[in-house]
């Protein structure tokens, strides 16, 4: 396990940020390891290879890895539900050359793989909500009614709250959104315009700030977001690097140097997760007074 020795420390307006530990959880046995994703109590840690063909599952308090799928690339959007188990898309090709996606929940206590959303065509996601997940699709869903959940499709913003779907588009002149979830009171939500940055809104689309250019911003809490810079080739030039923003847009703070290519930033119980260009996945915890 990696331990990064140097601390950084940041004071502006009266705010201080403190990374008190950096680690690399996972033997590079393994090979590069992408899409990182923490579960809630964060003894558990989702990763992919680059392709996203096999979605594994680390115990952190074992070290033991073990495989939640390895069919139909997995690995791009394997999420944690609220209940603690993994749920996933698959993608086939099917009749006309059509792709297909199906949803499955995996038991992280038994192992056990169940399918809850029949293939179709169109976009699946799989997003947290309520007391497990949701997973949507364009013809079906599973679980669509229950909590508070975003998601993006196209040039809209999907808000929805207990089943109550409002269809929006805060940033005029956008062509599409990405990266949409609601903050952990249920009050706000994240989401990145294509061509305009990142933006905080109400639940009724109202926009609260613009943040820049971010791309892949998860709540740290209902305070603070993560997210990895540029867009444009902006990151290009000044490095990839994982930040902390204030969701108000009045404050950001550069978690990781630029030389390190930082990327894939989530955030889940009070810590942060990513990756970097080489594939080695960083378990980050930080300290913020305000």
């Amino acid at each position: 396990m990696l331990v990064l020795l140097s601390v950084m420390c940041l004071v502006a307006e009266a705010q201080t940020v403190e990374v008190i530990s950096d680690t690399c959880p996972l033997d590079s046995i393994y090979g590069p390891a992408y899409y990182p994703q923490l579960n809630r109590t964060c003894d558990k840690l989702l990763f992919s290879p680059t392709e996203a063909t096999i979605l594994k599952l680390l115990d952190l308090k074992t070290g033991v890895v073990a495989t939640v799928a390895d069919d139909g690339l997995p690995g791009f959007d394997g999420r944690f539900g609220n209940d603690g188990n993994v749920y996933y898309v698959t993608a086939k090709r099917r009749q006309n050359n059509l792709i297909f996606r199906a949803g499955y929940r995996y038991n992280v206590e038994n192992g056990a793989t169940e399918q809850v959303l029949a293939p179709q065509h169109g976009q699946v996601l799989a997003v947290a909500a309520g007391k497990s997940a949701v997973v949507v699709g364009e013809r079906e869903s599973y679980n669509f009614k229950r909590g508070t959940f975003a998601f993006t499709r196209g040039a809209f913003l999907y808000v929805v709250k207990n089943g109550n779907v409002k269809k929006l588009q805060p940033v005029k002149g956008s062509v599409g959104y990405l990266w949409a979830s609601v903050s952990p009171c249920g009050d706000k939500v994240v989401f990145k315009a294509v061509g305009k940055g990142m933006y905080v809104v109400d639940l009724n689309g109202k926009i609260l700030s613009e943040m820049g250019y971010y791309m892949m911003p998860s709540w740290y809490d209902n305070d603070y977001l993560v997210a990895m810079n540029g867009t444009d080739g902006v990151q290009k030039r000044l490095g990839q690097q994982i930040y902390l923003v204030k969701a108000d847009g009045t404050f950001e703070y550069a978690l990781t140097p630029p030389e390190m290519s930082a990327v894939q930033p989530m955030a889940a119980g009070g810590k942060i997760t990513y990756t970097t260009g080489q594939g080695e996945i960083h378990i980050m915890e930080i300290k913020i007074k305000d």
